[in-house]
């Protein structure tokens, strides 16, 4: 990564997003070269061109090395990654959760994370929902 900020006739000298995609499939075949992908979105202002690097992960250890080194605005969209899909950023400064409470278990936006819910109450089943309500009793 650091050729593609450094060398001359590139210069991708601004990241503007680090995202995660889960490809998970119940069957676990995947038609890509791993389960999860970590896209990186250069700029190079001075060539005004655009450049997505797209690197894929194996399901059983998702890890790849971090680029907070090269650009330091990839340190809290890495971190957001970590957090929300369980991928581990190699050597990151500041490993900590940043949106989910450090006691939560698992990675929501995983595609294989249960799916928990209330029902939502309406006018017409308010009567319903409200006597499954657990309330503190005097």
């Amino acid at each position: 990564m650091r050729v593609l900020r450094d060398t001359p006739g590139l210069i991708f000298n601004f990241m503007s997003d680090v995202s995660a995609v889960d490809y998970w499939e119940p069957g676990g075949v995947y038609d890509r070269p791993g389960r999860f992908a970590v896209s990186y979105h250069l700029y190079s202002m001075l060539y005004n061109v655009r450049l997505r690097v797209k690197v894929y992960l194996d399901e059983d250890e998702p890890e790849v090395e971090t680029v907070c080194g090269i650009w330091p605005a990839a340190n809290w969209l890495e971190r957001e990654a970590m957090d929300l899909m369980g991928i581990t950023f190699l050597n990151h400064p500041d490993p900590r959760r940043l949106l989910m409470p450090d006691d939560w278990n698992g990675h929501p936006h995983r595609r294989d994370t249960p799916l928990g819910y209330e029902i939502v109450q309406f006018s017409f089943n308010a009567d319903e929902i409200m006597k499954h309500k657990p309330f503190v009793e005097e």
